[in-house]
C-alpha cells in the first residue's frame, strides 16, 4: 500500500466544563484529524467536533465507563475497516464498530476481553493473514504491562490474554490542541482514502464565482435587466446562487448613446444576520406565503423584558400567553417588522395559555397556526393539547394584511391529541404528516386529507434517543436528562431532511439532522439516516467571527431565502446570559432569541448548518464586476 497521509483518531481534553468536561461522555468520543505525509501538523476535521459517540447506556452514575478510550482504526482483509476503543481505559472489554469507507461507522458492540477485573487500556487491532486471526494488543496498569488477545472467530470473541510487547506505531506530527496525546492513534491511508475522508469532514468552502460575460449593446439601445443572482462554487463540487446588488451610480454613469466600455460593480448578498434576528421569540418559525408574497414569523411569546428586573416568578404568569405574527417582503424587512397579536385565548374558545411553539402551515389549501395550548378546564399550565388555529379571512383580505388581524383566526383542537407541544406538519410526496415528540421519541402519522384535526392510520416511531449529545447536564449534575423534540422538515433537491433538537434547553441544546431520499416511505424508520453527531451546537456559534456569541442553537425551522436557498431558523441564548439566580436559563427566562443562518447542501446531500459567512462566500469573491460595452 502506498501511503499518502494519516488519519488521527483521538479523544478530547475537553473545554474545562462549559460543554465538555474532561473524561466525560462528550469528550471521550471519536474525534478525527488528518495530514498528508509532507505535512507536520494534523488538521482537525468536522470542525473539531466528534463524529461518533458510544451509544447512551444507563446513567453516567450507573455506567461510568460507557465512553471511548483510545480509539483506533484497523483494516480488514475484505477491504473494509474497523474501529476499536476501550471502555474509558477502565473497563474489561472493548467497543467495536464496522466501516465501509472510514466515514460512517455502524454495528456498535461490546466484547468482553478478560474476566478478572484487569482494566484494558489503549487497544490496537491488527489482522494477521498467516493465521487468519485478529490480534488485539492492549495495555494495563497505566501501561506497565501489555498483552495480546487473539480472535479466531472474526471479532466475535477474544481468547485468553498472553503477555506481549505492545509495539505501538511511533506518533509523528503535531496534534490538534484539544487532543489527548496518550489516547491518540495514527492510521496510514492511501490518497483515495485520504481524499474521501477530507471531502466528507473538511469544511466546505467557497472556491469560486461565476464568470460574468460582457454585455454588448448598440448605441441608443437600453441597458437590459441585469442578473439578480450569481452562481458560487464550493470545494466539494457543490454550487448555489446568491443575490447581487449592483452599484446604482455605475449604472447611471453608462451613456447608452456614447460608444465605450463601462464597469458596473456588484456586491454579492448573503442571508447572514446578526444575533439576535428577533429578540425574545423562542421556538421560532418563519415561512413564505406565496398567496400574498410575504414572509411570516412567529414563535413562543415573551413580553418585552428588562434583564435587570427579570424574575422567574413574574415571567411565569405572563409568558407564553399569546400568538404573534409579523410579516415582511424580505427577510431583512421581516426582522424589524411590526408584530401583531393574532390569538390571545382566555377560555372563551375552550383554550388558555400556555401557548407553545406555534408554526404557520398551509394544509389542504388553507392556512393554519399549529400550536400547543392549554384546555380551559385545566387552567393556566403546561400545554395539554395541540390546536389548529384556522385563518378564516378571504384571499383578498389576506393580501391586505388579513393574517395579522385577530378576528380572522379560529381555533380547533386536534382530536385525541397525542402531545401538547412541538408538533410539526409536512406534506411529503403529496401526503400530509404530523410529527411530534413523546417519551424521548419522534412519532409520525398521516393527516386526514379532508379534516386536518384528525390523524389516520397508525403512528410510527422513527427516532429514539441514542447519543450523549441528546442529553444535557449529565456531566456535571448527573441528571441524565435526555430530550428529542422540536422536529422540522426541509424538502430540497432529491432529499428530505428532518431536524430535531436534542438535550436540555441551555448550552447543551443542539440540532441534529436525519435524511431520507425523496420518494421514500417516511414512516419506515429504515428510510432515515441516523445522525451520530449534532449538525449545529454551541461549539458552532460560541465564537464565530462577525456574529455575537450565543449558545444552545435548537428547536429550528426551515425556509428559503429570496434566492431559493435553504435557511435555518433557530433559537439560542446569549453568552453571557444577562440573567442570574433562580430560573435563569430556564424556560421562563426570556432570553431565547430567534436567529437565522444559511443552510448549505453539500455535493453528497449532507445538510450543512454550521457554514460560516466566510465559508459560504470567500472575502475575495464578495465583489464582482460586469463590463458593459456600447458599440455602433
Amino acid at each position: 500500500m502506498q501511503t499518502f497521509g494519516s488519519i488521527l483518531t483521538y479523544v478530547s481534553k475537553g473545554d474545562g466544563g462549559y460543554l465538555s468536561p474532561a473524561d466525560s461522555r462528550r469528550t471521550d468520543a471519536l474525534y478525527i484529524a488528518a495530514k498528508e505525509n509532507r505535512d507536520e501538523r494534523f488538521t482537525n476535521l468536522n470542525k473539531g467536533k466528534p463524529i461518533l459517540y458510544v451509544k447512551w447506556e444507563d446513567s453516567v452514575e450507573n455506567a461510568p465507563n460507557a465512553q471511548m478510550g483510545s480509539p483506533s482504526l484497523f483494516r480488514k482483509p475484505d477491504g473494509t475497516y474497523g474501529l476499536v476503543a476501550s471502555e474509558n481505559n477502565k473497563g474489561s472489554g472493548i467497543y467495536l464498530w464496522d466501516s465501509m469507507d472510514l466515514i460512517a461507522f455502524s454495528n456498535q458492540r461490546r466484547i468482553e476481553v478478560n474476566r478478572d477485573g484487569v482494566a484494558l487500556e489503549d487497544p490496537k487491532i491488527v489482522y494477521d493473514a498467516s493465521s487468519d486471526t485478529y490480534q488485539l494488543f492492549w495495555r494495563s496498569g497505566g501501561g506497565e504491562v501489555s498483552f495480546v488477545s487473539v480472535s479466531n472467530d472474526q471479532l466475535t470473541s477474544f481468547a485468553t490474554r498472553t503477555e506481549h510487547e505492545y509495539g505501538a506505531a511511533e506518533m509523528k506530527g503535531i496534534l490538534p490542541s484539544n487532543a489527548l496525546p496518550n489516547e491518540a492513534s495514527k492510521f496510514d491511508v492511501t490518497q483515495q482514502e485520504y481524499e474521501r475522508v477530507i471531502r466528507r469532514y473538511a469544511p466546505v468552502t467557497n472556491t469560486g464565482v461565476q464568470v460574468l460575460e460582457d454585455i454588448s449593446i448598440k448605441a441608443g439601445e437600453n441597458l437590459p435587466s441585469l442578473m439578480d443572482r450569481i452562481e458560487l462554487f464550493y470545494s466539494d463540487g457543490s454550487s448555489k446562487f446568491l443575490g447581487v446588488n449592483w452599484n446604482l451610480e455605475d449604472i447611471q454613469a453608462i451613456q447608452p448613446t456614447e460608444p465605450g466600455s463601462y464597469r458596473i460593480r456588484g456586491t454579492i448578498v448573503q442571508s447572514v444576520f446578526e444575533y439576535p434576528f428577533i429578540q425574545e421569540r423562542a421556538d421560532p418559525f418563519i415561512t413564505y406565503n406565496p398567496d400574498d408574497g410575504y414572509y411570516y414569523a412567529t414563535g413562543s411569546y415573551y413580553p418585552e423584558s428588562d434583564p435587570s428586573n427579570w424574575t422567574e416568578f413574574e415571567m411565569q404568569d405572563i409568558d407564553y400567553d399569546r400568538i404573534t405574527l409579523r410579516r415582511g417582503r424580505t427577510l431583512e424587512e421581516l426582522r424589524s417588522a411590526e408584530e401583531f397579536d393574532v390569538w390571545v385565548p382566555r377560555g372563551e374558545d375552550g383554550f388558555v395559555p400556555f401557548l407553545w411553539a406555534p408554526e404557520v402551515h398551509k394544509i389542504n389549501g388553507k392556512w393554519y397556526i399549529l400550536v400547543g395550548a392549554g384546555q380551559s378546564d385545566s387552567g393556566r399550565r403546561w400545554c395539554s393539547t395541540m390546536v389548529l388555529v384556522e385563518y378564516t379571512g378571504t384571499l383578498q383580505d389576506m393580501q391586505q394584511g388579513g393574517m395579522l388581524r385577530r378576528n380572522n383566526w379560529k381555533p380547533r383542537a386536534i382530536q385525541d391529541s397525542p402531545c401538547g407541544f412541538d408538533m410539526t406538519f409536512a406534506e411529503i410526496n403529496g401526503t400530509g404528516y404530523y410529527i411530534w415528540p413523546s417519551r424521548c421519541q419522534l412519532y409520525i402519522q398521516k393527516v386526514d386529507p379532508i379534516d386536518p384535526t384528525k390523524r389516520i392510520g397508525e403512528a410510527a416511531v422513527i427516532k429514539g434517543i441514542d447519543w450523549p449529545f441528546e442529553y444535557g447536564k449529565h456531566n456535571i449534575h448527573h441528571t441524565d436528562q435526555g430530550i428529542v423534540e422540536g422536529a422540522a422538515v426541509l424538502q430540497y433537491g432529491d432529499k428530505i431532511y428532518l431536524s430535531y433538537a436534542g438535550a436540555t434547553v441551555d448550552q447543551y441544546y443542539c440540532t441534529a439532522v436525519m435524511t431520507a431520499d425523496a420518494g421514500a416511505d417516511v414512516m419506515n424508520p429504515d428510510s432515515w439516516t441516523r445522525p451520530t453527531y449534532a449538525a449545529l451546537s454551541t461549539e458552532d456559534v460560541l465564537a464565530v467571527e462577525g456574529i455575537k456569541p450565543h449558545c444552545g442553537p435548537g428547536h429550528n425551522s426551515f425556509s428559503l431565502d429570496e434566492y431559493g436557498n435553504p435557511i435555518n431558523i433557530y433559537h439560542a441564548r446569549p453568552v453571557p446570559d444577562p440573567h442570574v439566580g433562580v430560573g435563569a436559563g430556564g424556560l421562563h427566562d426570556p432570553c431565547r432569541h430567534t436567529m437565522v443562518r444559511p443552510a448549505h447542501i453539500a455535493i453528497d446531500g449532507t445538510l450543512i448548518l454550521n457554514m460560516t459567512k466566510e465559508e459560504e462566500l470567500a472575502p475575495q469573491n464578495r465583489n464582482v464586476v460586469l463590463t458593459v460595452k456600447v458599440i455602433y
